[in-house]
């Protein structure tokens, strides 16, 4: 009678090497990929930098506090750009908002000669921007 042993063979071993480098090699991007910093809090800041550029050389006339500035658009619209609770909100004449910016612990609007410096803190994060305002006519 013929009786086999039951065991692992060489090629049964080779095998499940095979799978569990396999298996490692694939888990390792994937920490990696877990790990990375992420770049949204900079890109949402920047875009609002862009935005506010943009609503300043539309407008026609231009007053700047410590945590707003306010600009009068072509239609003679008063749009004001403020700190609300932990966001940065745009009105237009008072009514509404839009928010621009979340999380933010802090802004600050400076008037340096011909420029607007605009500080941004949010997550622990500094941005800084400086806007040149060309004169009014």
């Amino acid at each position: 009678m013929y009786h086999r042993e039951m065991g692992f063979t060489l090629i049964e071993t080779l095998v499940g090497l095979l799978v569990t480098l396999i298996v490692l090699s694939m888990t390792s991007p994937l920490l990696h990929f877990m790990n990375t910093n992420s770049y949204h809090s900079e890109l949402e800041t920047r875009q609002f930098f862009l935005y506010v550029q943009q609503e300043i050389n539309r407008s026609t006339d231009l007053f700047i506090g410590t945590s707003y500035v306010e600009m009068t658009d072509p239609d003679n619209r008063i749009i004001r750009i403020e700190l609300f609770k932990d966001s940065v909100r745009r009105r237009v004449d008072g009514k509404g908002h839009e928010i621009l910016l979340t999380a933010v612990n802090e802004i600050n609007f400076k008037w340096n000669s011909n420029s607007l410096s605009i500080e941004v803190k949010k997550e622990g994060d500094t941005y800084e921007k400086q806007i040149h305002v060309s004169p009014k006519q």
